[in-house]
């Protein structure tokens, strides 16, 4: 957790975000979310198989959106949420700063969404990003299933006409509306 401590004392300390959303120990001795603003609380963070919730729901509460730029530890299944929490545009990406946290508890990345959505539908499958990431993340990987399922449901395939529109930024009569509900 040192990692994950660290992180988030360097995000709070350089402003990088006001609040970071995390794991601690509740005075029971039960996990529960945190929300912490102070650099010098971060060592309160943890991350075991007791930490179970889905903190991606705090993302929506006006107390927490009040606080400003959130920092927020992330499985996959919170990323997940955050995708879709996104997606329907209850929040906005500029002002999330993900810690990607594996199953394991190890960080791994800190993620910003936004680079991941600003490149949905503009991937032109270099794989460059995963070549330059300093520590060896195949972050491609993620931009380009982003492009796989813009080419599927969109059928546009980045870089291939000069007069491609943002794919996430315009909607067009005939666009597929099966996902609705």
């Amino acid at each position: 957790m040192n990692n994950l401590s660290a992180k988030a004392k360097e995000l709070l300390d350089t402003k990088a975000v006001n609040v970071l959303i995390g794991y601690e120990t509740g005075p029971t001795g039960i996990v529960r979310p945190a929300f912490i603003t102070d650099p010098s609380k971060t060592d309160k963070l943890i991350y075991d198989e007791h930490c179970i919730h889905n903190l991606a729901v705090y993302l929506t509460k006006p107390e927490v959106r009040k606080l400003g730029k959130i920092g927020i530890v992330a499985t996959l299944t919170v990323m997940r949420s955050i995708m879709m929490l996104i997606s329907e545009q209850q929040i906005t990406a500029d002002d999330i700063v993900v810690l990607g946290i594996s199953s394991d508890g190890k960080l791994h990345m800190e993620w910003h969404i936004l680079r991941a959505m600003h490149l949905a539908g503009r991937c032109i499958s270099c794989g460059e990003c995963g070549r330059a990431c300093p520590v060896g993340i195949p972050c491609h990987l993620l931009t380009m299933h982003l492009a796989d399922q813009t080419q599927m449901y969109f059928n546009v395939h980045a870089g291939t006409s000069d007069k491609m529109k943002s794919v996430l930024s315009v909607y067009e009569p005939g666009d597929k509306e099966n996902f609705i509900i």
